[in-house]
């Protein structure tokens, strides 16, 4: 029994060897033709450039918020009753003083009662004690009975037909027609929120907090419109850290009047820190290390050592070093010679 186990040992060494030398050469084989199809058959090898050109470019902070509103209410009733009418839908747009919700005015109409009742007697009580007719105490009684019979009828008449404090738009209804109200019940009937004034709030991280200050320039970027960029403005930064996350709270002003932004939105940011105007600027993949990169000059690579400025994750200045308009190589760089032959490609 041995003796077989060591025969099949050996062949199980055999086969991963052999299984080894294949794979190798087959590794080589494709290294060898990657390297070949860097190269034309003239010997020359193939690249991708980017022209060297002149725009404003911006570096910054990338970060991902929420849309906020300055405003937005729960709006309710004091008093409870049955709900008669609801004159808007979730999604409506409403002005300062449109009639949202009707409650059952039965209430109402009593309380309207007893108070031009008790308006008429005052009115008449007052004409009596101008002459003497009435003494002052009753004078008080039934002056104090008015106020009170028109606090109560004005208290109905702001709770039994409830307006709209603010322009916005609907953004969620409670209840139903007919249903009953309660007070102390839900939190409220109709959701109101304002898109006026947004704002976007995010979190800065505690290595980017220094770099960020109060008045500075914010792209906004939003999914449901993915090639508009928004203007904002930092309007706020808090002193202290979150004691959970660490971050900072940031506030940004959104500059652009439109209703695009919904409350509780997500937003992506870009917090500008820094931006040069028209300054030189090539493609990140340009650069190699130590500043170096290759630009084409009569179709070879000719090594050029550059002096950068500001950059994002996209592209980078260049202070000198380079002119506009010439040639750089951002694919195929990689282990490239000084004057080697290149030949472009699209």
């Amino acid at each position: 029994m041995s003796i077989k186990l060591g025969i099949y040992t050996r062949l199980s060494v055999v086969k991963f060897c052999i299984l080894s030398v294949l794979l190798l050469l087959l590794l080589n084989g494709c290294a060898d033709d990657q390297e070949e199809a860097n190269r034309t058959e003239s010997g020359k090898r193939n690249v991708r450039v980017a022209q060297v050109e002149r725009k404003d470019l911006k570096t910054g902070i990338s970060l991902t918020g929420r849309i906020e509103s300055d405003e937005h209410l729960n709006i309710s009733s004091a008093v409870g009753g049955r709900i008669d009418k609801i004159h808007v839908q979730v999604g409506d747009a409403v002005a300062k003083g449109d009639l949202l919700v009707e409650f059952d005015d039965s209430q109402l109409t009593q309380a309207q009662k007893s108070y031009e009742n008790v308006k008429r007697k005052y009115e008449r009580i007052s004409r009596l004690y101008e002459t003497d007719a009435v003494d002052r105490q009753s004078y008080e009684e039934i002056e104090t009975a008015y106020a009170i019979a028109e606090a109560n009828y004005k208290h109905l008449l702001q709770n039994v037909r409830i307006i709209s404090p603010i322009y916005g738009r609907v953004s969620s209804i409670s209840m139903k027609e007919g249903e009953n109200f309660t007070p102390m019940g839900l939190p409220y009937i109709v959701r109101i929120v304002s898109l006026e004034n947004m704002k976007a709030t995010v979190n800065l991280p505690d290595s980017d907090y220094h770099l960020v200050k109060p008045g500075m320039l914010v792209d906004l970027n939003i999914t449901a419109h993915p090639d508009k960029t928004f203007n904002g403005k930092v309007s706020y930064v808090s002193p202290e850290a979150n004691i959970m996350s660490g971050t900072f709270k940031c506030e940004i002003s959104i500059q652009d009047k439109v209703e695009t932004f919904r409350h509780n939105q997500f937003t992506r940011v870009f917090i500008i820190t820094d931006r040069s105007e028209q300054a030189l600027v090539v493609p990140q993949q340009a650069i190699i290390i130590d500043n170096l990169l290759f630009v084409v000059k009569d179709g070879k690579a000719q090594k050029r050592e550059v002096e950068t400025g500001i950059s994002n994750p996209q592209e980078i200045e260049i202070i000198s070093g380079l002119q506009e308009g010439e040639q750089v190589i951002i694919v195929g760089n990689i282990g490239l010679t000084d004057m080697y032959p290149v030949n472009i490609i699209e």
